[in-house]
């Protein structure tokens, strides 16, 4: 054992997954400063190949052996890595892959080996260009970062350009802030797929229940300038954040509320009597459609990790009812593959007698390299 493989040994004997595994590396290297930058991306690069590819090998695989043979399982192109584990990086290492049981019933248009396997490999970066495409384009070939335009479907009708980039692309150190937002595909597929639905009603004014870093009101104001926003959310300091970004690109009537959307009381202390054409609800969910990013949250997965979102989900978004005026859109959002964060939430808000269901489905992102998120939308009656 070398050096290298004794910090990858380490980081897998101490982690146990209470903390993002990005976050807890780079407090691991803070301890170690006199690791140099190869060393430490081929050092992350082994621990992510053994929580990527640990549950697909036999349990009694040594950790060393399960990073060779993840090796190859999850494409790496890291030969220093190669080298350190002592395999010749173009000679596979047999790997007698098979799938892990889950526990939890998936939606069923998820396929659920693809999604399994999806985990092997990190998704692209996919960025929504606001403004200057040429000169956004531009950086990019002269910092030589290969980038695809996305063709969305035509039903989609997207108003701008969407392109991907590797993602180890350095493009926060190249392109301006104001130009572009980072924004998964699906996740900008979810909120086109709801406009289809609004383009014939004009809507004016949207509520984002659950607005996090603020992406689909960003994208929102992005698709109309003209629309009238309030985004709310239970951590102050994100709506901190949100309320930065917008300035940074300079959109207008986007209000931030702190609320806690489970509490009714606290929703009528904060919104009153106002109604809303469409309610987006991007509820808090397991992030299972987004774990190909994480790896990390598949292996530690519990099935009852899920419990602490199930009493979340529904009451959320029936708690959003009254403030949609009749006639308007409630979207029901989640970044998860799994059947009752998904159609088990769907199936309860359509018995309500205010509520039709117009359209569900799961954006499946495996074939993109992008997330997987599942959308619905109802119409108030």
């Amino acid at each position: 054992m070398n050096f290298l493989t004794q910090h990858i040994t380490n980081i897998i004997s101490t982690y146990d997954g209470s903390v993002p595994l990005a976050i807890y590396l780079k407090g691991y290297f803070k301890q170690y400063p006199k690791i140099g930058s190869r060393d430490r991306k081929a050092i992350a690069e082994g621990v992510y190949i053994y929580y990527r590819s640990a549950l697909f090998l036999d349990p009694e695989t040594e950790v060393l052996e399960i990073i060779r043979q993840g090796y190859y399982l999850c494409r790496s192109s890291n030969a220093f890595l190669a080298h350190k584990l002592g395999i010749d990086p173009d000679v596979p290492v047999p790997a007698d892959a098979y799938a892990p049981e889950i526990g939890v019933p998936l939606s069923a248009s998820v396929n659920e080996a693809a999604w399994l396997k999806s985990h092997w490999t990190q998704p692209d970066v996919f960025i929504r260009i606001v403004q200057n495409e040429g000169l956004v384009l531009e950086l990019l070939d002269q910092n030589q970062i290969p980038y695809e335009k996305e063709d969305f479907p035509a039903r989609y009708q997207a108003a701008y350009t969407c392109i991907r980039v590797p993602n180890s692309a350095p493009i926060d150190k190249i392109l301006f802030p104001e130009d572009y937002v980072i924004q998964d595909r699906s996740s900008q597929l979810a909120l086109l797929t709801a406009s289809g639905f609004w383009q014939d009603r004009s809507p004016a004014y949207f509520w984002d229940v659950c607005s996090g870093a603020g992406g689909k009101t960003l994208q929102l104001k992005h698709l109309d300038p003209q629309y009238h926003i309030t985004a709310s959310d239970i951590r102050k300091s994100i709506l901190f954040n949100l309320r930065g970004r917008c300035a940074n690109y300079g959109f207008k009537d986007i209000h931030t509320k702190e609320i806690d959307a489970t509490d009714p009381a606290a929703i009528r202390k904060q919104l009153g009597q106002k109604q809303y054409d469409v309610v987006l609800c991007d509820v808090p969910c397991s992030g299972s459609g987004t774990w190909s990013r994480t790896p990390e949250q598949l292996y530690f997965f519990n099935a009852e990790y899920f419990d602490r979102f199930a009493h979340l989900q529904y009451p959320i978004a029936v708690n959003t009812i009254p403030f949609i005026r009749k006639g308007g859109l409630l979207v029901y959002i989640t970044c998860s593959v799994m059947h009752h964060e998904n159609e088990g939430v769907t199936e309860q808000l359509s018995a309500h007698p205010e509520l039709r269901l117009l359209h569900q489905e799961i954006i499946d992102g495996v074939a993109h390299k992008a997330d997987t998120l599942f959308t619905a939308i109802f119409e108030k009656l």
